[in-house]
């Protein structure tokens, strides 16, 4: 196998930046543009060079100030998802933990949504708060909610 290409800051001039997360190990170029990545035997200035020219034309004589600009915005846009991620697995397990506690106990599918969730959100509300009790009912607990984790 061909050896893992390194990345290089003047690759930004043709708008990428490594993909996060491809640092490492093996760097995979990403533009900040299209954010389209490329495999890392791509990571030739010709390749890049290519994609800008097919991609985005208008952007060639831009100077790097402009891929910069392009640079940071992508990076707090890939942060901010990654925020969400992060979020989302822990509602979605709270989700199936719940419906495991429902479907153990016999009780009806609505349970959750009618009694569960109204009552964890009002002791949450009372103990720590209104930003964390927003949280709380962002938790998928609807009787096909409940359905669906058991089939799961």
């Amino acid at each position: 196998p061909q050896p893992n290409r390194k990345y290089d800051k003047n690759y930004l001039k043709f708008g990428f930046i490594v993909k996060p997360g491809t640092e490492v190990d093996c760097p995979i170029p990403q533009c900040v543009l299209c954010k389209e990545t490329l495999s890392n035997q791509c990571m030739k200035p010709s390749m890049l060079k290519r994609h800008q020219q097919t991609r985005h034309s208008g952007t060639e004589n831009q100077p790097i100030e402009f891929f910069e600009r392009k640079a940071n915005i992508f990076m707090k846009e890939t942060q901010c998802m990654e925020g969400f991620k992060t979020q989302d697995k822990r509602l979605l397990k709270a989700s199936y933990e719940a419906s495991l506690r429902i479907v153990k106990d016999g009780k009806a599918h609505t349970v959750g949504e009618t009694l569960l969730l109204p009552a964890v959100k009002e002791m949450v509300l009372t103990v720590l708060g209104e930003k964390a009790a927003k949280e709380i009912g962002k938790i998928p607990l609807s009787n096909d909610t409940v359905k669906r984790r058991i089939v799961d």
